[in-house]
């Protein structure tokens, strides 16, 4: 599964990275990745690996808190990268020009980002959940 949800993750975050107005989206790809193998390697044990879980309403569910919790984390570690790098060297600003959140602020204030984020890129709630279901099915056919 985190296979599977970092390739879409570099999918996704390349076009982002290619077609999002404002500075500061070149590294979007790298933590679009990064967010989406942690959230779902650490999802799919918590819920279905540790549980030994095989039903597909959990496979979807799982999908769908990867998809979200992705989103969330791939803003944070992008505030979290421009807020280090504003504070080693001065010259990384967020897209506005000004300096980024701390790393306390952002972990409420990115919640808009991952609305708005969620909002446009809508399709990737199903997709995570058709993952989720197909990756239990495959389990389970592996099974048998």
């Amino acid at each position: 599964m985190s296979l599977i949800c970092g390739i879409f993750g570099l999918l996704t975050g390349i076009f982002v990275s290619n077609n999002a107005t404002g500075a500061g989206y070149e590294q979007f790809a790298l933590f679009s990745v990064i967010a989406s193998l942690i959230c779902s390697f650490t999802l799919w044990h918590l819920f279905i690996t540790k549980k030994k879980s095989t039903s597909i309403g959990l496979g979807i569910f799982t999908g769908i808190i990867i998809v979200i919790l992705s989103h969330y984390f791939t803003w944070y570690l992008m505030s979290l990268f421009y807020f280090l790098c504003n504070e080693l060297t001065g010259k990384c600003l967020s897209s506005l020009g000004e300096k980024t959140m701390n790393p306390v602020e952002s972990t409420y204030l990115l919640l808009p980002f991952t609305v708005f984020s969620l909002i446009i890129a809508w399709p990737t709630i199903p997709l995570g959940a058709f993952l989720g279901a197909i990756m239990i099915k495959l389990q389970n056919n592996s099974k048998t």
